[in-house]
């Protein structure tokens, strides 16, 4: 599948909210001109949002390259392995992984964005280990490796199960950034669902979820509506948004324009919901009437923690 065609795909699905382009004058002045967010901004950001995705189709088709059994009789490769004993490009996967036709929708969803990203399957490798390599090896910083990463579907429902503490009760929720369980970083099995964790989780608590993406292979795949939270605004009003693994993938300038965004679409006593701990999150909703209002803390596993966020909309 083309760029063009999975582009037409992601125009087909199913609108349940419209979009309008975000401007600086719908950012709070004190904070949008030291960010030096002007409309020559907004031009640059659609340019890196579609790098950034095309960086995040590289890592997943690296994984899927390195780990899968669908197409190869070759034995799995983990990448973090990988990037440690500095292995060489597997050809013999790749040759593999090119000759063979999808017969999973995994393998297929990979397969499209292999075509529509003209990327060498090589180059996809080699992107994928200098990042695993700054992470693993390097220790690099997380937040700011984050905010440079390419915006992949990764996807974790662990944080969402603290929603249940929260007792928000919602008519009409957004899941921004459902994610997709397409491939993993480690450990990865061709019999795992392909599914949205996050959105099944939901959809069990609430009556009604929509969802935005940026990533092609979760609109095509759940039917999401195309939205980028940093340069759109949603028309349609929701009670509650959650935004969870999301907002560690934006830098100041991008938090402020998806804060002020999703401001927009919650009217007063509508809750926002996501997982960064920032300071600049916490400023951000108060300049955009969104304070914060409460967080709790949320073991995953092991000595690993994070915590959920809600913010409470307090007027127009």
């Amino acid at each position: 599948m083309t760029r063009r065609s999975l582009c037409a795909l992601a125009l087909l699905a199913p609108y349940k909210a419209q979009a309008r382009q975000l401007s600086p004058n719908d950012l709070p002045a004190e904070f949008a001109k030291p960010l030096s967010i002007d409309e020559a901004w907004f031009t640059q950001q659609s340019k890196r949002q579609h790098e950034r995705i095309d960086q995040g189709s590289a890592e997943h088709i690296a994984y899927y390259l390195l780990q899968s059994s669908s197409f190869t009789t070759e034995p799995p490769i983990q990448p973090i392995l990988a990037t440690h004993k500095q292995l060489k490009f597997p050809e013999k996967r790749a040759a593999d992984f090119l000759a063979t036709k999808p017969a999973t929708d995994r393998h297929r969803l990979i397969k499209d964005l292999y075509n529509q990203l003209n990327w060498p399957l090589e180059r996809c490798y080699q992107h994928t280990r200098e990042f695993l390599s700054a992470k693993e090896i390097d220790q690099a910083p997380l937040e700011p490796l984050y905010q440079q990463r390419g915006l992949s579907s990764d996807t974790s429902p662990e944080s969402l199960t603290a929603l249940t503490t929260f007792n928000l009760s919602a008519k009409r929720v957004l899941l921004a950034g459902p994610g997709l369980d397409l491939t993993r970083r480690e450990s990865f099995d061709d019999n795992l669902p392909l599914v949205s964790h996050q959105l099944n989780y939901l959809r069990d608590k609430y009556p009604h979820v929509d969802t935005i993406d940026i990533r092609p292979e979760v609109i095509a795949h759940l039917h999401a509506t195309p939205h980028d939270l940093t340069t759109q605004i949603l028309a349609s009003q929701y009670d509650l948004i959650i935004a969870t693994n999301l907002f560690v993938y934006l830098n100041d300038a991008e938090l402020l324009c998806a804060i002020a965004g999703l401001s927009l679409s919650l009217p007063p006593g509508a809750s926002l919901v996501h997982n960064d701990t920032r300071f600049a999150a916490k400023v951000f909703g108060e300049a955009v009437h969104l304070p914060a209002k409460d967080y709790k803390p949320v073991h995953l596993s092991g000595n690993k923690w994070d915590r959920l966020v809600i913010h409470q909309k307090t007027k127009q």
